[in-house]
């Protein structure tokens, strides 16, 4: 590159791209999607820059010049084949964005804690095994992607990253979470899908500005009761687990606008989901469940309904309450009230069928009041 045979090049602005000189905007460098193998020393007299974005190329390492760019806000050197990051990365004290995702890398840099101004990080699919206890010095910290790893535990001093609103760490291998997760008090979404958790810490109910958790493809027999708390949560994914009830606590979730708990081992649901005001889509397919609780009759926002692959005989006549339901899922099933081809036929059909049956019901005689007779003659 003109940096490495000219060093008088980075005041100039050129570099060569290719074959061509180009001039560049001193304050951002934009060089994605080429062949480069590594950056130059001479990238460090380049002060003036903001903005590096190198993504895309065949880069196995940086220099520790890159320290040298006390003005960088961002750094992208995302899809590369970085196996380590330079210590000197501490030095970017004006960095506000760093990804990294998609790289080889297996550890990342203590030094990563000095970044002070730094509001989103992105270290997905790499190698990581651990997150060091230094980022959680990362106070001005707002998205955490740490999703496709290989990441066995979360440090306690995750707790301190109290700005953090977005967490993302599935598809690691953790166990657990630590209770210090409860001290996020900004958190808005966290998704820990497909790991090994057993459980969630009873801490997760401190997150009061939670609205969606995503727990998919885990290993939970249980949800704490704690989940109750959680009264912003508007999405609750939790499919995939290994359940074998809901809290009633869930009912106390009274913005929540999807249930997702499909794929779990749930026998019935508890009469508190009719407390859902809010909910628009509910999905136990895949469950063992036997009945509904007429209770669902009271979720009046609920469009969607999917039941399907579980032990249902009958659905509740509450159902035909549900006058906002579009969408009804019951295959599967082995339904003898309403007959199956009566239920495939959707809500409408479901809801005539149960006001069609109350009706005859109403025009049944008293079952003890034997064969009707000429009414007896008055003796006065």
């Amino acid at each position: 590159m003109l940096l490495d045979a000219h060093p008088e090049a980075a005041k100039a602005a050129f570099v060569l791209i290719g074959t061509k000189e180009v001039l560049l905007d001193t304050t951002k460098l934009v060089m994605y999607g080429n062949q480069l193998q590594e950056l130059p020393a001479a990238i460090g007299s380049l002060t003036a820059l903001t903005v590096l974005n190198v993504d895309r190329n065949q880069l196995k390492e940086l220099p520790a010049a890159i320290g040298n760019l006390a003005s960088l806000t961002v750094l992208d050197v995302s899809n590369n084949q970085l196996q380590e990051l330079p210590a000197a990365i501490g030095s970017l004290a004006a960095l506000t964005v760093l990804d990294v995702s998609n790289n080889q890398l297996q550890e990342l840099p203590a030094a990563i804690g000095s970044l002070a101004a730094l509001t989103v990080l992105d270290v997905s699919n790499n190698q990581l095994q651990e997150l060091p206890v230094a980022i959680g010095s990362l106070a001005a910290l707002t998205v955490l992607n740490v999703y496709g790893n290989q990441l066995q535990e979360l440090p306690a001093a995750i707790g301190s990253l109290t700005a953090l609103t977005v967490l993302n760490v599935d598809r690691n291998q953790l166990k657990e979470l630590p209770a210090a997760i409860g001290n996020l008090a900004s958190l808005t979404e966290l998704n820990v899908s497909d790991n090994q958790l057993q459980e969630l810490p009873a801490a997760i109910g401190s997150l009061a500005a939670l609205t969606e958790l995503h727990v998919y493809s885990n290993q939970l027999q249980e949800l704490p009761a704690a989940i109750g708390n959680l009264t912003a949560l508007t999405v609750l994914n939790v499919d995939r687990n290994q359940l074998k009830e809901l809290p009633a606590a869930i009912g106390s979730l009274a913005a929540l606008t999807l249930l997702d708990v499909n794929g779990n081992q749930l026998q019935e649901l508890p009469a508190a989901i009719g407390s859902l005001a809010a909910l628009t889509l509910l999905d136990v397919n895949g469950n063992q469940l036997q009945e509904l609780p007429a209770a669902i009759g009271s979720l009046a926002a609920l469009t969607e309904l999917h039941v399907r692959d579980n032990q249902l005989k009958e659905l509740p006549a509450a159902i035909g309450s549900l006058a906002a339901l579009t969408v009804l899922r019951v295959y599967g099933n082995p339904l003898q009230l309403p007959p199956l081809a009566v239920a495939e036929r959707g809500p409408a059909a479901i809801r005539e069928y149960f006001e069609d049956l109350s009706t005859s019901v109403k025009r049944l005689p008293p079952a003890n009041s034997g064969p009707v007779s000429a009414p007896a003659r008055l003796h006065y």
